[in-house]
């Protein structure tokens, strides 16, 4: 699930580390390979990974790239490429942006009303870009989809469950 290395680790689950700011164990050690070699995001990566996705639509919007499963937007980009902001449960949003603040973001006042959430490119690799594009997209497709997708046959489950909205 996770080590103590990566970003917001503690603070996901401990709560006494929020009640104390500057706390934080020292790891012994040295610091893995996958951490230390993180490598910024580029729109270009982003916009690849997702149009591979099946049933999507692109298209630009004042500057912003946003793709769309029928009319509802999954994924957008901002116009300078700082900036993605994805589909994201409601009631996890918080915790998200609690978890990591330097990384995710909570979208602006207007947009408060949908599942959303931004995260800095600059802060995340491909690994996990992939994986919150794949997450914001099974959030918003239609679920024969998602399962075609993952290749699930009629009887098997999703890799992938469905997050109530």
């Amino acid at each position: 699930m996770g080590s103590y290395w990566e970003p917001g680790y503690l603070a996901r689950h401990f709560s006494r580390v929020r009640e104390r700011p500057g706390w934080a164990p020292q790891p012994t050690g040295p610091a893995p390979a996958l951490y230390s070699r993180k490598v910024a995001v580029t729109v270009d990566e982003v916009c690849d990974f997702a149009r591979t996705l099946p049933g999507i639509n692109e298209g630009l919007v004042r500057g912003y790239i946003k793709f769309r499963i029928k009319r509802i937007v999954w994924l957008s980009l901002s116009p300078d490429g700082s900036r993605m902001g994805f589909a994201f449960p409601k009631y996890l949003r918080e915790a998200l942006v609690h978890s990591d603040p330097e990384k995710f973001s909570l979208p602006s006042a207007s947009d408060l009303r949908y599942h959303w959430a931004h995260v800095r490119l600059a802060a995340i690799n491909s690994d996990e870009m992939r994986e919150l594009v794949e997450d914001a997209w099974s959030f918003c497709a239609p679920q024969r989809l998602v399962d075609e997708y993952l290749g699930a046959g009629a009887g098997e489950q999703p890799r992938l469950p469905r997050l109530p909205a």
